[in-house]
């Protein structure tokens, strides 16, 4: 197969968009509109093991102070609605109306400069597509070294809470 330390992680993408899908996308985004950020934080819920995988939008609120952030909600299923009332400084436009099958989520990728996913499938798209992707684990493991915050939960959750109220708590999006 000839694979060696070299060729790992592989330079090129191995799949593209169709170009009338990326060009829509493109279009669509803007251009000069700052960093373009593709959300999807559930997954299937029917997956055995979704409770400890998937999490809310608002629990990726710390991405809303990325400087000159655009986000875009990748998300489908009903989990979508969340994105109708995001965590506070995050403005994000849903798509799920607009993302019928993997080519147009193909397109929208292609036109997105990063996507953070609790999900593999838009997590191996990306990949294939030769975009940056932060799935669940790179996402933990950045915030953690980011905020200090070691094996803590994610994005929210590493926000100081207010005192007299209560931190939240649940297997979704945490780390440990």
């Amino acid at each position: 197969m000839g694979t060696t330390d070299e060729t790992i992680p592989a330079e090129i993408a191995y799949l593209a968009a169709p170009e009338d899908a990326a060009a829509r996308w493109r279009e669509r985004f803007g251009k000069g509109k700052g960093r373009k950020i593709g959300l999807v934080w559930s997954g299937n819920p029917k997956h055995a093991n979704d409770h400890h995988r998937s999490c809310r939008l608002a629990d990726m609120a710390l991405l809303a102070g990325i400087e000159g952030g655009h986000f875009y909600a990748l998300q489908i299923s009903e989990a979508a609605a969340q994105a109708d009332a995001p965590p506070d400084g995050m403005a994000i436009e849903r798509l799920d109306g607009k993302l019928g099958d993997f080519t147009e989520l193909a397109g929208a990728i292609s036109a997105l400069d990063l996507i953070v996913t609790v999900d593999t499938a838009p997590a191996h798209l990306a990949g294939a597509l030769g975009r940056p992707v932060l799935d669940r684990s790179a996402l933990l493991a950045r915030l953690a070294l980011a905020t200090g915050a070691g094996r803590q939960p994610l994005v929210s959750r590493h926000a100081p809470v207010p005192s007299g109220q209560p931190r939240p708590t649940g297997p979704a999006c945490s780390s440990g």
